[in-house]
């Protein structure tokens, strides 16, 4: 096993990633990051215990099975305690992705991360998700891993290379 720092989620063939900033976050700061496979991809996910659940999980976790095609993260907005209308929200990021993407919205996940009990500004959200298919170019995974920070002093980014079966 060794350390690729060079590369990051879009490392393993046929993944891809991309962020940039849509303005969730006043800064101007990249807030949207995505990660794509080509194809179905085997997926697991480890969900918090509290009772009291974000509408990202809610809508994550109805749309895991065994395999999944794209996650799309939000920084700067939890998207948690806001009521219906954040469940609503919450099921349009996943409906966006997948017409952007061209898969079935099933094979969506999202998450999102930051403000708590404050709306999602939708409009920006929008504008942003159909500018990520042209976000995967330079860097994608410097652009992934910084549009997901939050309160992060700098962005984290690894990937580590195996050999199975005389292949890495």
């Amino acid at each position: 096993m060794k350390v690729v720092p060079s590369r990051g989620v879009s490392g393993p063939l046929g993944f891809e990633s991309g962020g940039l900033a849509c303005g969730i976050k006043a800064s101007g700061k990249d807030d949207l990051g995505l990660v794509f496979s080509r194809k179905p991809a085997a997926v697991a996910a480890s969900f918090t215990t509290n009772r009291v659940a974000a509408a990202p999980i809610i809508v994550a976790k109805e749309n895991l099975g065994k395999t999944a095609r794209a996650v799309l993260i939000n920084s700067g907005n939890a998207n948690a305690c806001t009521g219906p209308q954040g469940l609503k929200d919450a099921h349009r990021m996943v409906s966006l992705a997948a017409d952007q993407l061209k898969i079935d919205r099933t094979e969506v996940l999202i998450a999102s991360t930051g403000i708590i009990g404050a709306a999602l500004p939708m409009e920006a959200l929008e504008s942003g998700i159909k500018r990520l298919e042209t976000a995967r170019g330079e860097l994608p995974d410097l652009a992934f891993s910084k549009a997901i920070m939050t309160t992060d002093a700098f962005y984290k980014q690894l990937a580590v290379e195996i050999t199975l079966g005389g292949q890495a």
